[in-house]
């Protein structure tokens, strides 16, 4: 799900899985796209799955046990948690997909396909935004899966746009694809 730690708010996806809603072509991630850059921006916005928690993330850990600290004496999962004390917002359609997702913090931007997009290409954002993306079913595991929750560190600077980011700002292209879709792809190493 994608959680607003700041206003406690979530989206729970139709498809709750990281790995079955992260895509291009969806209206949870046009409404994330639009939610982030109007009235979340600024805010600590990340995925988190079923299975996260603090034990098993790469990235995030200090978000991650924040969230374990405020639900210790309620003897529930993080995702139990959220799903009963946020207020949940209901997907809105009809958002589209932003042509830039810049990170201010790292001057860096990715982008995005404008127009024919394919239904299964990866949407960059949730799976850079992911905590406790691991080895359980759900979390991403295609290409540059290392990538997954990299973002995390700069949330309250992440802005989807149409506008292109400043010359001093470097692209970054995570090349999220699905192994079994894709062969001989060229590994990006950060």
């Amino acid at each position: 799900m994608i959680v607003n730690m700041t206003k406690c708010q979530f989206i729970k996806p139709k498809y709750a899985k990281l790995n079955e809603f992260a895509y291009l072509d969806n209206d949870t991630v046009s409404y994330f796209e639009h939610l982030l850059c109007t009235q979340w921006f600024g805010d600590d916005v990340f995925i988190i799955g079923e299975s996260a928690g603090s034990e098993n993330t790469k990235y995030g850990k200090e978000a991650l046990t924040k969230l374990e600290d405020m639900i210790e004496s309620f003897n529930q999962t993080c995702f139990d948690y959220i799903m009963d004390t946020f207020e949940r917002l209901e997907i809105e359609s009809g958002h589209g997909i932003h042509r830039y997702i810049v990170n201010h913090h790292a001057k860096e931007y990715i982008i995005q396909k404008n127009g024919n997009i394919n239904a299964k290409e990866v949407a960059a954002l949730p799976v850079l935004l992911a905590l406790g993306n691991n080895k359980y079913a759900g979390s991403y595991h295609g290409h540059n899966m290392h990538l997954a929750g990299i973002w995390i560190n700069s949330i309250g600077s992440i802005e989807p746009t149409d506008i292109k980011p400043p010359q001093n700002y470097r692209i970054f292209n995570p090349d999220f694809y699905e192994k079994d879709k894709i062969k001989d792809k060229f590994v990006l190493e950060r």
